[in-house]
């Protein structure tokens, strides 16, 4: 079988950019909109980038953001922004798998934080044949940090159902 978890059929339309002013607010809602729209254009910078995901990573999570795991993630060498931009920006807009979901023949795990605004997968896994969607309650698109012990409980028992 699979996992699918913090991912979205599609990315056609992008950020809700309207959603993430109201949500911050005020002067910083509206630069936070501009380089969210740079990005989705691919011409944002790697500072612009970085301060971006910086910026709205609070609102990924439901509790206990953790900003220092965050800033050693983006601190990795390993984590390139211009590449991640160019896919936010150009291959994300091309990026629409749900006319092939239901070719989806193996069991499906679907996970899913219940305040996850970024990629909200209810439509994954209806559209799915039998996929299970499990929905963690206290956490938002970082299911990994917020509710760990619970994530791992979850991923056993599947693997435990599945090899029955």
């Amino acid at each position: 079988g699979i996992v699918l978890f913090d991912t979205s059929p599609a990315w056609t339309g992008g950020y809700d950019l309207d959603a993430l002013e109201q949500l911050v607010g005020g002067e910083r809602g509206k630069e936070l909109r501009e380089i969210a729209r740079r990005e989705e254009t691919g011409v944002a910078t790697e500072a612009e980038l970085k301060r971006f995901e910086l910026e709205i990573m609070p609102l990924y999570w439901h509790q206990n953001f953790k900003e220092e795991a965050l800033r050693e993630m983006y601190d990795n060498p390993l984590i390139n922004m211009d590449i991640a931009s160019y896919m936010m920006g150009t291959l994300s807009k091309e990026y629409d798998l749900r006319p092939h979901l239901a070719e989806i023949k193996v069991p499906t795990l679907v996970l899913q934080g219940r305040y996850d605004w970024v990629t909200p997968m209810l439509e994954m896994a209806r559209g799915i044949p039998n996929a299970r969607l499990h929905i963690f309650e206290h956490s938002g698109h970082m299911v990994f940090m917020e509710e760990p012990e619970e994530l791992v409980t979850v991923l056993k028992e599947w693997v435990t159902d599945s090899l029955a």
